[in-house]
């Protein structure tokens, strides 16, 4: 019997087999792993999906989009960053388009342009994406601690030589301005300043323009914004008329002025003046806090509208500049 039994169920296993080794069970196997590898793919594809839409989502806002505090609109942004960009640069860009030429300092301006566009818009998608609102937040979410400081020093450093040259320039330039309007005139007969009437001069400007370093904001600034645009459009008027003017008595004076040698010395002493005259990347964060509505379209619309007009008046103020 027991022999019996063991023959039976051996050839019930030889059935099986040949049962699995038939085409048609073939086939079914051979489709349900399509399937399952269908299956798996499609699961891969959602999961990527998910993935690039919270690549592409915003996280973290602050403060919230609809914030009171968030008072700026568009036109105020774009004129805030813009007279963040603009400087005592824009008077050394001349010098900058003598070095490499017209054409290759337009080229070479517009790339740092598009660099600085980048850049920016960068900075405002890392704050999104932390929650972070100043320059310092970010650099601590991405280098640590250590990096943070590294950051705020060289950023400490950067900002206070900048500071200390703005304030030489000013004491220059009001030192110019307030010989021509009083007709000054000294015991010699000059009409040049003393060392220390110039840094008097340079302590006066420091007091008047304390209060309005003691705004809360680059939104209580706007107004300051408006001057400072137009300042420098001013400028570029008047190199623009003295220019033409100039170049009306001397028509040889533009050939010579194209026919400038390119070399890589030339270049490595202008590229430091291109790169820096958008140097504005530690206030897009105040002014992405101050947005209203801070959709990512908004934010690329602020920074193209912004490092595009810079770009327009930067290269007329230095050519007019170059070719004067």
């Amino acid at each position: 019997m027991s022999r019996a039994r063991a023959s039976s169920s051996e050839l019930k296993l030889e059935e099986k087999r040949k049962d699995m080794d038939s085409p048609h069970i073939g086939k079914k196997v051979s489709s349900f792993k399509k399937a399952q590898s269908k299956l798996s793919q499609q699961n891969w594809l959602k999961m990527s999906k998910n993935r690039s839409s919270m690549l592409t989502t915003p996280e973290l806002i602050h403060p919230s989009p609809n914030n009171i505090a968030r008072k700026s609109d568009s036109y105020s942004a774009v004129f805030n960053l813009v007279a963040s960009i603009f400087g005592g640069s824009i008077l050394t860009l001349p010098y900058a388009f003598q070095q490499v030429g017209f054409f290759f300092g337009t080229i070479i301006l517009l790339c740092c342009g598009y660099a600085a566009n980048f850049s920016l818009y960068i900075l405002c998608v890392c704050t999104r994406r932390t929650g972070t609102q100043s320059y310092i937040q970010v650099a601590r979410h991405a280098y640590g601690s250590t990096g943070s400081w590294i950051v705020t020093g060289v950023l400490l450093c950067s900002t206070l030589f900048s500071i200390i040259a703005f304030m030489i320039l000013a004491r220059d330039i009001w030192s110019s301005i307030l010989q021509l309007v009083f007709k000054l005139v000294n015991n010699d007969g000059s009409i040049e300043f003393t060392t220390m009437q110039k840094n008097c001069i340079m302590i006066g400007c420091i007091v008047v323009t304390m209060p309005a370093g003691l705004a809360p904001s680059l939104y209580a600034l706007r107004h300051i914004s408006y001057v400072g645009f137009a300042s420098a459009i001013t400028l570029t008027i008047v190199l623009g008329y003295r220019c033409i003017e100039y170049n009306i008595e001397n028509t040889e004076a533009i050939k010579q002025a194209v026919a400038t040698d390119f070399t890589l010395s030339k270049f490595l002493t202008a590229l430091p003046i291109f790169s820096l005259s958008f140097l504005c990347q530690f206030n897009v964060l105040s002014i992405h806090s101050g947005l209203t509505n801070p959709t990512r379209e908004r934010v690329r619309e602020v920074l193209n509208y912004s490092l595009f007009g810079s770009s327009i008046v930067y290269i007329l103020a230095g050519s007019f500049g170059y070719f004067y």
